[in-house]
């Protein structure tokens, strides 16, 4: 099924509903509808949808940028549609649409080694760990960064 990647605004209902859905499906600590949509609408602020023909949504990234750094908040993929190429074609639609930032950051679970070889494909690197970062389960996260003379 084709994907393409859609910049979703605050005032996109039905994508932020399905970003919801999704993201309780995927994640242990689930942002509401209201931080997607506050995400979507201020300054900086970045979501993403990777949706079909219809506007079913597949994947999603939300990030925001100040000045010359961004940040990712999250990734996540529908779990019947990983393996399919979606996080990366979401990577890649953050990377070309940033405006003059210098270095991105994010954080991930050190056991999801899949995303970590993910975003390591895309040029990020770890520059180090964050104890006890999640919970739900508790874990360390991999602090990486893409861009800077860290890399």
């Amino acid at each position: 099924m084709m994907q393409r990647v859609k910049r979703v605004g605050g005032e996109d209902t039905a994508l932020l509903e399905q970003i919801t859905q999704l993201e309780s499906l995927c994640i242990p600590n689930p942002w509401s509808y209201e931080m997607f949509e506050l995400e979507a609408s201020r300054r900086g602020g970045v979501v993403l949808a990777a949706v079909d023909e219809n506007d079913i949504v597949s994947g999603f990234l939300t990030a925001q940028q100040i000045l010359d750094t961004a940040d990712i908040n999250n990734v996540a993929v529908h779990p019947d549609c990983r393996r399919q190429g979606i996080g990366s074609l979401l990577l890649q639609e953050f990377l070309s649409q940033l405006q003059d930032a210098e270095q991105i950051f994010l954080e991930v679970r050190a056991s999801n080694a899949p995303a970590i070889g993910l975003y390591e494909k895309h040029g990020f690197c770890r520059i180090g760990i964050r104890k006890g970062y999640y919970t739900n389960p508790a874990e360390d996260a991999v602090i990486m960064q893409y861009g800077g003379t860290t890399c």
